[in-house]
């Protein structure tokens, strides 16, 4: 059976599709444990470059196909999710409820979505029951923690960081109210490790994801629920994620077919702020 896919114009066989196009599927998701749908195409996808603008726990990868074509204007792709295109936050979707991504980047692929389309298209499936399908519960746990790495800068101490504001400002060799300061910090030993105290410890995470999913011979159906709480490796930097979905299709009479596909997201950021 040939690897079929999802493109704009509805799905196609992977060796008689002609466009330049990539798909990941959910077994590749599966294998990565990420916040974001954003940072699961991270080394995937050729000719897909995904940048992590910073550490905030759940915050989403800049992505860009095929490189920038615009020094003012936007230059990331259209999501689009389920065929209908996503203007939300794409960080309010759970990995764990897509079935496959397909990345489009040429020109003859994106035509059907205009303009939007200019740098490229990220099409979404999200999962869904098979009709015929016996009842399937499906629950997956995940705890990690986050920790930096390639921290080894030496930082200095007090009595060396002094001694440097005397070598940028010579007049404080003679300023009495400095010496003074000084003298005091290096008597008592009054030192602060910064990086340590912001960057030192751990930060857990853990993820939890319940799916339900079937069929009859005219209803299928996927139900899932999702929790997601991570500390970021500063403090003061969280994020709690509750998902709800419900993607639901019945055949009332052979020609008619009706559904519903319903995704709920609250998210509670926390950001750190000096």
């Amino acid at each position: 059976i040939d690897e079929g896919m999802v493109v704009a114009y509805g799905t196609a066989k992977k060796s008689s599709f002609t466009g330049s196009a990539s798909t990941v599927k959910a077994d590749k998701l599966a294998e990565r444990s990420v916040s974001n749908v954003t940072n699961a195409l991270a080394g995937q996808v050729s000719g897909v470059q995904t940048i992590a603008n910073n550490g905030q726990p759940g915050s989403a990868a800049t992505v860009r196909i095929r490189g920038i074509g615009s020094m003012s204007a936007s230059n990331s792709p259209l999501y689009v999710v389920d065929g209908i295109p996503f203007d939300g936050s794409i960080s309010s979707i759970n990995p764990q409820d897509i079935e496959s991504m397909t990345v489009l980047k040429d020109a003859s692929s994106t035509a059907i979505y205009g303009s939007r389309a200019a740098n490229g298209v990220v099409i979404l499936t999200s999962k869904r029951g098979k009709r015929g399908e016996k009842a399937k519960i499906t629950i997956s746990a995940q705890y990690g923690v986050s920790k930096m790495t390639g921290d080894n800068i030496t930082m200095m101490n007090a009595e060396q960081w002094l001694n440097l504001q005397e070598v940028l400002d010579p007049s404080l060799k003679t300023n009495q109210s400095f010496q003074s300061e000084k003298d005091f910090y290096i008597k008592n030993g009054i030192s602060t490790d910064w990086a340590d105290v912001f960057f030192g410890g751990t930060a857990p995470m853990q993820q939890y994801d319940l799916s339900i999913s079937g069929g009859t011979e005219s209803l299928n159906y996927f139900l899932s629920f999702g929790h997601y709480d991570a500390d970021g490796i500063m403090d003061d930097s969280n994020l709690r994620r509750e998902t709800l979905r419900s993607n639901i299709e019945t055949t009332i009479p052979k020609w008619l077919k009706a559904g519903v596909t319903l995704n709920l997201s609250y998210q509670k950021y926390a950001t750190a702020a000096f």
